[in-house]
């Protein structure tokens, strides 16, 4: 009877065995994924307090995702004369359902500037063209500027009288920082706007340097 008793416990100890042997690797891969699920969980928790806190700085309004578990939220309000606003654009790429995501900044201007205006930056597929067919980029003499931005205008003999000295030292001086932070900016007449990739490390100061650079820009041209 003894003999009998400790062979039937021998046969549950490695029965055990066998099932934890056998569900070990299945527990192995819910831990992990339990693990990521929360990593994830703590990372946008950490990206929505860091919102709400940069526009909290800036004295902006903190605006919601639609959706709390995915989506992006934005930060909008009056900045001086112009309305702010920063949010993201994502681009999902066909290939492996990649994602590509842009932060973006934009200044609206409280009025019109009403010049038919378009400047952008002088990228290497516009000096291309340039060289080898007619555009519409209007140069203002100052090799510098010209070199660093496209402009279209209505009127370009008006533009040059726009354009001060200190207008366009100022908008070279933060296109050469700005590029250095990954952001490329265009004017047109009712708003600046600019964009770079995302990355998920904090960088509130550079969010706080673009957007004020924005509104630099955006008080010398309005107040022409």
């Amino acid at each position: 009877m003894l003999f009998i008793r400790v062979v039937a416990r021998l046969y549950m100890i490695d029965t055990l065995v066998n099932l934890f042997n056998f569900c070990f690797p299945f527990l192995l891969i819910i831990g992990f994924v339990i693990f990521i699920i929360k990593m994830v969980l703590r990372q946008r928790v950490r990206f929505i307090n860091e919102q709400k806190q940069i526009a909290a700085n800036l004295g902006l309004n903190y605006v919601p995702p639609l959706s709390k578990s995915t989506g992006y939220p934005s930060i909008e309000g009056q900045m001086n004369q112009f309305y702010a606003r920063i949010g993201y654009r994502v681009i999902n790429e066909s290939s492996f359902d990649h994602r590509i995501i842009y932060q973006t900044f934009q200044i609206s201007f409280p009025h019109s500037l009403n010049m038919g205006l378009m400047i952008k930056p002088e990228g290497v597929i516009n000096k291309l063209l340039s060289n080898v067919m007619t555009n519409d980029d209007v140069k203002v003499n100052d090799k510098l500027f010209d070199d660093t931005f496209n402009i279209q205008v209505a009127d370009p003999n008006y533009l040059m009288q726009f354009l001060t000295l200190e207008i366009k030292t100022l908008m070279y001086n933060s296109a050469v920082s700005l590029s250095q932070l990954g952001v490329n900016f265009t004017i047109n007449d009712i708003m600046i706007q600019g964009e770079r990739i995302f990355r998920p490390e904090p960088q509130n100061q550079q969010m706080y340097y673009i957007i004020n650079e924005f509104v630099t820009i955006a008080t010398a041209l309005t107040n022409q």
